[in-house]
């Protein structure tokens, strides 16, 4: 529930279920295309009008020192930010040491606009700890020959991928904390 009010239930409910008055950061989650589909403007334009303004209450009130989104996809971070700041953006499977190139820029610009990150889902899915797992489905095969050749240079250096992994996400600037 992305209206004002279903924001201030869900912080609510948190409270309670959590015993605590405030949390650290406060995330919306899942508004992009991925999730909502053909639906994807309306829950925009709800969390725009909504959603965030009502976790700005939340913020002002001093239960949160900052919010932000939690998503999967880049492009809805951007358009986000075309319209109001935010404190911190909770990205997941998008900046991997599998793949970073598209994501690089983005990273660059959240450095830039002062926007924390915390990198989610730095193995893939769990491609770069073992499994056959890659974006929340079976791994692609040109996924897997990225994976076995990045394990073979890890090898090579002694270095497990798990931990090349995580400390890749964690190199970059803008990224405050990362999520295995």
């Amino acid at each position: 529930d992305y209206s004002a009010d279903g924001i201030i239930a869900s912080f609510t409910g948190s409270q309670d279920r959590l015993g605590i008055t405030s949390v650290d950061a406060l995330l919306l989650h899942d508004i992009g295309a991925l999730t909502h589909g053909d639906n994807h403007k309306a829950v925009l334009e709800l969390a725009l009008e909504e959603s965030f303004p009502a976790m700005d209450a939340i913020k002002a009130s001093g239960n949160t020192g900052a919010i932000g989104m939690g998503v999967n996809e880049v492009a809805i971070c951007r358009e986000v930010l075309s319209h109001r700041s935010l404190d911190c953006i909770l990205l997941a499977g998008r900046y991997t040491l599998l793949e970073h190139q598209d994501t690089l820029g983005f990273l660059n610009e959240c450095e830039d606009a002062g926007v924390r990150l915390i990198i989610g889902g730095a193995f893939n899915s769990g491609l770069l700890a073992g499994n056959s797992k890659y974006d929340y489905g079976d791994a692609p095969d040109w996924a897997i020959k990225r994976a076995n050749d990045l394990r073979n240079v890890c090898a090579d250096h002694n270095v497990s991928l798990q931990a090349a992994a995580l400390q890749f996400c964690a190199a970059h600037p803008a990224v405050q904390s990362v999520i295995p």
